[in-house]
């Protein structure tokens, strides 16, 4: 067996192949691209070769295509590893060799997750629109602001519509450099309302032949977006065991410390998914708030924990909660039935 590690770069990466005793047997800089990486491994056997490499913005394609001629592909977690074999001296040659070895021994943390085609084309679209729509809400504080400065206050979702940002346009502001802020602003947001109208065409287009988001969406206060979120981190349902694994993978659980008969929880460990995480969160504050008879027993839970541990940590636990009842009706593949909750 042969075993390469890969420190990818953008441009030039850096690889190093072991043989099964540990001795290096070829190793150096190698341009970031598939012809270049083919013609560096053809010489060992796809059945004997193991290729690992650490996550990043290039892993998924890099992945897919050393599969197609390895016997194995791993995308290891790089921060985990800097923690196993860290070192006084880094460079990209060291962590070539790092990989490969910790590769050769079995030495690995758990690998991340490569997800699937559509999987990856899912998180591409959601993550673009989450970018659109922060460029937004940012021209439209920018916005509010300039107009305060003049006196002028708008109200609380006026600049939620297309319309509201063309009625702007008939304000009477008494500086001119505000009405030139204001009108360049409207023009890049109109035009970023029409960017993220056409993702979300497609998103929509994508769950409406997707089963997984119509089960999902039969939860109260579960929409398009977080529904759709939760299918791409997930990916495949079957990976996780658990509910906690999965609340796990969201960074919803409390840190935990534990020494001898000691054992202290503390705040959210928030590793994982940082947009399955805050899409939950913000169900959990609806919810929360939610007058149906289908949430009752939610909510009920949620002021019994509200009056112990406060409003903030029920928030958190809800969320929690709620992830943990998505999972279930992924996995069992069940819609959502207020009846199976236990009562608070």
């Amino acid at each position: 067996m042969y075993y390469c590690g890969i420190d990818v770069a953008s441009k030039s990466s850096v690889f190093c192949v072991r043989d099964r005793r540990g001795k290096i047997v070829q190793e150096g800089p190698v341009e970031t691209d598939g012809k270049a990486f083919e013609k560096h491994l053809k010489q060992y056997p796809a059945k004997q070769l193991s290729v690992v490499l650490e996550a990043g913005n290039q892993s998924w394609w890099l992945s897919q295509f050393l599969k197609q001629r390895c016997a194995k592909v791993v995308v290891a977690p790089a921060q985990k590893i800097d923690a196993i074999a860290r070192g006084k001296r880094k460079t990209d040659k060291l962590d070539a060799r790092k990989l490969s070895e910790l590769l050769r021994v079995d030495g690995l943390p758990t690998p991340v997750h490569v997800p699937s085609q559509g999987g990856w084309e899912l998180r591409g679209l959601l993550n673009a629109r989450r970018k659109l729509v922060g460029m937004r809400t940012a021209l439209s504080n920018l916005v509010r602001s300039v107009l305060k400065q003049e006196g002028v206050k708008l109200k609380l979702g006026a600049l939620k519509s297309r319309r509201g940002w063309e009625n702007l346009k008939t304000l009477s502001v008494k500086s001119a450099h505000v009405a030139l802020i204001v009108e360049s602003v409207s023009g890049v947001v109109l035009a970023l309302m029409d960017s993220i109208w056409e993702l979300e065409c497609e998103l929509k287009k994508r769950a409406a032949a997707d089963e997984r988001v119509r089960r999902l969406r039969t939860m109260p206060c579960v929409g398009l977006i977080s529904s759709l979120t939760l299918v791409s981190a997930l990916d495949d349902v079957s990976r996780f065991k658990t509910t906690r694994q999965v609340q796990s993978y969201s960074g919803l659980i409390p840190m935990l410390r534990q020494s001898g008969e000691r054992r202290q929880s503390g705040p959210i460990t928030r590793e994982g998914r940082r947009e399955l995480r805050a899409v939950w969160v913000e169900i959990a504050h609806l919810m929360a708030r939610d007058k149906r008879a289908t949430t009752l027993k939610l909510r009920r839970w949620f002021e019994n924990v509200g009056k112990r541990r406060g409003k903030r940590t029920a928030i958190i636990g809800l969320a929690r909660k709620i992830l943990g009842i998505a999972y279930l009706m992924l996995r069992e593949k069940q819609d959502f039935d207020p009846g199976k909750l236990k009562a608070a």
